[in-house]
């Protein structure tokens, strides 16, 4: 693998998605290690609020040279204060 490009990123630099991804510049190719990354990329944005994340990876070059990875991140979400009500079962720890 000769290199990682990563596509439509704005919100994170490429030294923080590339810190996790499995395929590195140098390392072996597999589909199982493609498919790993994709989902590692989605989950660094929904676990920072972009639910609508959208991520497309494809192996680009005669013999799988690089990957490119596009990344569409969307909006993000943010929550406000969350109130909960009813609660009389439930102990208050278990809910928060």
């Amino acid at each position: 693998m000769d290199k990682v490009q990563l596509v439509g990123n704005h919100v994170f630099p490429d030294a923080e998605i590339e810190g996790g991804l499995k395929l590195q510049r140098g390392s072996p190719f597999t589909k199982r290690s493609l498919d790993a990354d994709t989902q590692k990329i989605m989950l660094l944005y929904l676990n920072r609020g972009f639910r609508h994340v959208k991520v497309t990876t494809e192996a680009v070059g005669d013999v799988r040279k690089a990957v490119r990875h596009s990344i569409v991140e969307g909006t993000r979400i943010r929550w406000g204060e969350l109130l909960v009500r009813g609660n009389f079962r439930t102990r208050d720890w278990v809910i928060r």
